[in-house]
C-alpha cells in the first residue's frame, strides 16, 4: 500500500537520521550536524502527511486485516518519528562535548563504536521487518538488543575504571550516560516496529535490563 511505502521511506530517513548523529561522535563536521537535522526535519514532514492520509482512511469500511494493518501502521510512524526524534538528542550531546572540547578516550571510541554498530545493526533489521514482516528479522533484533545490553554494561564498567584512574571525566560520564540512555530509546522504538515490544500492552517476556 501507499501507506506501507511511505513509513518504509520514512524509516529510512529515520536509519540514516540516527546513522549520521552518531558517525559525528567520532569525525564532527558541521555540513553532516546540518544534514542531521534536515533529515529529521524530513521525517516529522512525513509523519504528518501519513498520518492525514491514515486517518482519512480510517474512516472508510476495511476488513478486519486491513484495520489491523492500518494501526501497526499508525504505531510504526509513532515509533519511527520518535527513533528520528533521538538524533537530535544525539546531536545536543555531540554539542555539548564540543563547546566543552571534551573527547572520550581512545579505548572509550572503540568501544562506543562497536555499540554503536549493533544500534545500526538492530535498526536495519528493524527495517527490514517493516518491509516484509520477515520473522528472521525480529529475531536479529531482539538479539542485537541483547548485545546492546552486554556492551552497555560493559562500558560503564570501563568508564568507571577510566574515571579511578583518572583518565576519564565526570562531564564525559554524564554525556556517555545520556548517549546511551538515548540509544535505549531509539532500540525500544525499532522493536515497537518489530513487535517484539508491543507498544500498548506491557511487556510479559523476558527482555534485555536496559529495555524493561
Amino acid at each position: 500500500s501507499q501507506c506501507h511505502k511511505a513509513a518504509d521511506a520514512m524509516m529510512a530517513l529515520a536509519n540514516e537520521a540516527v546513522s549520521g548523529a552518531l558517525s559525528l561522535l567520532f569525525d564532527y563536521q558541521t555540513a553532516k550536524e546540518d544534514a542531521v537535522t534536515e533529515l529529521r526535519n524530513c521525517v516529522e514532514k512525513y509523519e504528518d502527511a501519513i498520518n492525514d492520509y491514515m486517518s482519512q482512511i480510517g474512516r472508510c469500511p476495511l476488513s478486519a486485516n486491513d484495520r489491523e494493518e492500518l494501526v501497526y501502521l499508525q504505531h510504526c510512524v509513532c515509533d519511527i518519528e520518535r527513533i528520528a526524534g533521538y538524533s537530535s538528542n544525539i546531536l545536543e550531546s555531540v554539542r555539548k562535548m564540543k563547546k566543552k572540547d571534551i573527547h572520550f578516550s581512545k579505548e572509550a571510541k572503540t568501544e562506543l563504536c562497536t555499540y554503536c554498530d549493533i544500534i545500526l545493526a538492530l535498526m536495519k533489521h528493524a527495517m527490514g521487518y517493516l518491509e516484509s514482516h520477515s520473522q528472521d528479522d525480529a529475531e536479529e533484533a531482539i538479539q542485537l538488543a541483547h548485545e546492546q545490553d552486554c556492551m552497555e554494561k560493559r562500558m560503564l564498567k570501563s568508564h568507571k575504571r577510566r574515571l579511578k584512574k583518572g583518565k576519564c571525566s565526570v562531564s564525559l560520564g554524564f554525556i556517555l550516560a545520556d548517549l546511551l540512555s538515548h540509544c535505549r530509546k531509539i532500540t525500544e522504538h525499532s522493536l515497537h516496529v518489530t513487535h517484539a515490544l508491543p507498544p500498548i500492552l506491557p511487556a510479559q517476556r523476558r527482555y534485555p535490563e536496559t529495555l524493561r
